[in-house]
């Protein structure tokens, strides 16, 4: 019979305390990741790219959901506007108010993707191809009005279906 050293209980109830106390911890940790995964989500966590921020208060935020979204129409003040970004749910284009540019189009008309009762626009966009992921510097004329983002824009080029009065829901 080997009659070695016992651990005396308090040592035991030491080693269990440290255990539990790490535990503890842990789990600790692993809650606060969680949190701060699953908390508030910007736009950029919620998905997409949300492109360079506006200056100031030259940002607009438009619905982009094709002619489902007209009823969600935002209100745009006339000026010159470049596309920056997109962020979902729910799907949302980023507008800038940019300079415009004598060495592009001051205005575009689209070509269509929009409910009946409204006209569409084009406004550069990063997001294409043609201008390679880089922000546009200038922007094309938006007249005063409700918008929502088309889905029939060419490549480097946005969409924006424009209405003088904000339009109805469509079902």
């Amino acid at each position: 019979m080997n009659k070695g050293t016992a651990t005396p209980p308090d040592a035991r109830h030491r080693s269990r305390t440290g255990r539990r106390a790490a535990e503890i911890a842990v789990a600790a940790a692993v809650a606060a990741s969680c949190g701060a995964t699953i908390g508030p989500a910007t736009p950029a966590l919620a998905g997409g790219s949300p492109g360079p921020y506006c200056a100031g208060s030259a940002r607009t935020d438009i619905p982009a959901d094709g002619p489902a979204a007209a009823g969600r129409a935002a209100r745009v003040e006339g000026g010159f506007y470049a596309m920056t970004g997109l962020y979902w749910p729910p799907t949302t284009a980023i507008l800038c108010q940019e300079p415009p540019s004598t060495h592009h189009p001051l205005f575009r008309a689209g070509r269509g993707g929009c409910a009946t009762g409204t006209l569409p626009f084009l406004i550069p966009n990063d997001l294409g191809p043609t201008v390679a992921g880089s922000p546009p510097l200038w922007g094309t004329f938006l007249p005063p009005g409700w918008y929502y983002l088309g889905n029939d824009a060419p490549p480097g080029w946005s969409d924006l279906c424009w209405a003088a009065t904000r339009p109805a829901a469509t079902s």
